[in-house]
């Protein structure tokens, strides 16, 4: 089961098989690969493996470990090492994979937010965990979603792929779709992508400010989710709205893609010049506030707001270092 690795390198490291290890179901073991992570001329700076499955061992033990020699360190060598793993996971179908390291290791945690991962929790271990024999009793669980995601403008999108995203929504029986522009209110292609083109206007007479709308797409060409960001927001949009809405499809939602959709969407906020943009959800949504807060976001205040009898809260994301 276990495949060339000669791929594994980039402009800065080199991963080079030192060993694989078959699984043991008995033990709870799964097949490994073991490497070296070199720099491009062949010094070892350290090691690195992959763990290829997923049990309630793997959970807090975790699918790759790393460790760089000292002299070597600071320089985002382990976080390289992961992101070329992650590319040897793929390969082997892992929808996902599982980092941890203690609490206290700060640089781990570090190199785990470099390389994109979204912190699940900080558990304490079984107490039946060979790894309590080691004076370890927490860890920081780290989870990185290997599908990848682009935004690109819904105008580029075939008709017949953005109207059976729209369909996946309402065969599920749910009414809107955030961040469509109103996708869900229209059964004729054409209108709903004439307001798009409208709404993309500044001071446009439909919402008042200018909207740019994208799908989010997978490594397959699949719309995934979609995402709206207004340039600017009104009265209207600083009550309820604010400058970005998002949807993620019923069959792909609890895969990361909402956490992702919103980090690039903040990255096109930031080229426009924006300093803040304000997000609102439903008081119920906890995904969704799950979502804004791992992409910065502030509450407002503790207290939900009221809109037509429903709840819903306020959170802001700074784009700037100040605030």
């Amino acid at each position: 089961m276990f495949i060339d690795t000669g791929f594994l390198k980039n402009d800065i490291i080199q991963l080079k098989l030192e060993k694989t290890v078959e699984g043991n179901e008995e033990k709870d073991w799964v097949p490994a690969y073991h490497f070296a992570i070199c720099n491009n001329e062949g010094t070892k700076m350290g090691v690195c493996d992959l763990r290829i499955g997923h049990n309630d061992k793997l959970y807090y033990g975790g699918n790759i470990g790393y460790s760089i020699e000292e002299e070597y360190r600071g320089n985002h060598y382990a976080a390289e090492a992961c992101l070329l793993l992650f590319k040897l996971a793929k390969k082997h179908n892992l929808e996902y994979v599982i980092i941890t390291c203690n609490p206290d290791n700060i640089a781990s945690r570090k190199t785990c937010e470099y390389a994109g991962g979204e912190l699940l929790e900080i558990v304490e271990l079984p107490e039946d965990s060979d790894m309590r024999e080691l004076g370890e009793t927490q860890k920081c669980i780290f989870k990185f979603w290997m599908s990848k995601i682009r935004l690109i403008n819904v105008k580029e999108v075939s008709m017949d792929k953005v109207m059976q995203f729209r369909e996946s929504f309402l065969k599920e029986g749910e009414k809107s779709i955030n961040g469509s522009r109103g996708l869900h209110n229209y059964e004729e292609y054409t209108d709903w992508i004439n307001l798009v083109k409208e709404c993309e206007k500044p001071n446009n007479k439909l919402l008042g400010v200018q909207a740019s709308t994208y799908f989010a797409i997978d490594e397959n060409e699949k719309i995934v989710g979609c995402i709206e960001l207004r340039h600017s927001i009104n009265e209207n949009l600083a009550t309820i709205g604010g400058h970005i809405g998002y949807s993620v499809c019923p069959s792909e939602r609890r895969k990361g893609y909402a956490t992702n959709m919103l980090k690039l969407v903040l990255e096109e906020a930031r080229r426009l010049g924006l300093e803040k943009v304000l997000l609102t959800c439903d008081a119920d949504n906890i995904a969704s506030r799950k979502t804004i807060v791992k992409n910065g976001g502030v509450l407002e205040r503790e207290a939900p707001y009221f809109y037509l009898d429903e709840q819903y809260y306020k959170f802001w994301i700074y784009l700037k270092n100040e605030r």
